[in-house]
């Protein structure tokens, strides 16, 4: 390792990509051209090699051991004539590829990690606030920016926009692709944001996991927080008998706006149809 080259400033930038691949997920740099999220591994892998070597960072091994277990178990009981090993070859490749460079980028983050939460916290707030936005304006019949950003999709994805064509109903998704993956991006930044005594801003970004309208999102940010509740001991009793409190005046406050509001009511009784 170059420790002369060693910067808060180098690996903060290079520890903002894996934040916002999330968000580039779906788009190409041109019709049917390389996936802007594989053109970022690259860089960051070239960035990590060439600064600090090699690194692995436990953990994500494992994980590599056990994923190529279970795709040998999976290989040896498919009987598909239609498997295309050439391209489950490359897929696997690019997916070691970024195991490896999160592994590389990991093992430096430890270093300023603080900056790097700070980065998380504010990403993952300006798509929550965005996605508050959508709601908002989609409740008042406004036909809101649906958050596609001005790139070529890939050939396997679609950007849906707010309202259901099918059915009227409307689900918000921020900047990415679907509703889904907006609930996975904000519950453990929702998590991270609460156990840090952030709780306006947890708050926000766990809002955006519930008007989401997906089952992830609300189902996951349950067991989390009943998890961190029950088994997370760096939390203190009061501020558990607290964040009690605050969630109790929340679904009082959700009962009333069921009441009262259209939206709201629509929402929950949409979940109460997929968990039917």
């Amino acid at each position: 390792m170059n420790k002369d080259i060693v910067t808060p400033k180098g690996i903060g930038i290079i520890s903002i990509f894996p934040i916002v691949m999330f968000i580039f997920d779906p788009y190409v740099i041109t019709n049917g051209g390389l996936a802007i999220c594989d053109v970022l591994i690259f860089l960051m892998a070239f960035y990590l090699f060439a600064t600090y070597g090699i690194a692995m960072y436990k953990p994500l091994y494992t994980l590599i051991c056990i994923d190529v277990v279970l795709t040998l178990i999976s290989f040896l009981f498919t009987y598909s004539t239609n498997t295309n090993f050439n391209l489950s070859f490359k897929i696997a490749i690019v997916f070691t590829l970024y195991l490896f460079v999160y592994s590389g980028i990991w093992t430096q983050i430890l270093q300023y990690k603080d900056d790097f939460y700070k980065a998380v916290e504010i990403i993952g707030l300006i798509c929550a606030v965005f996605a508050l936005m959508q709601f908002a304006f989609a409740s008042a019949g406004v036909d809101f920016y649906g958050g596609k950003l001005p790139f070529p999709m890939a050939k396997n994805s679609s950007f849906g926009g707010i309202f259901d064509a099918n059915t009227g109903d409307f689900r918000v998704h921020s900047f990415f692709e679907e509703p889904s993956y907006l609930a996975f991006f904000e519950i453990p930044i929702t998590i991270h944001l609460l156990q840090k005594k952030k709780y306006i801003k947890s708050i926000i970004c766990g809002a955006a996991c519930i008007l989401s309208g997906s089952m992830i999102g609300i189902l996951g940010l349950a067991i989390s927080l009943i998890t961190m509740l029950i088994f997370d001991s760096d939390v203190k009793i009061s501020t558990k008998i607290r964040f009690i409190v605050l969630l109790v005046a929340l679904i009082v406050a959700v009962i009333i706006l069921y009441n009262v509001n259209d939206s709201i009511k629509n929402l929950i009784n949409y979940y109460m149809r997929r968990l039917n």
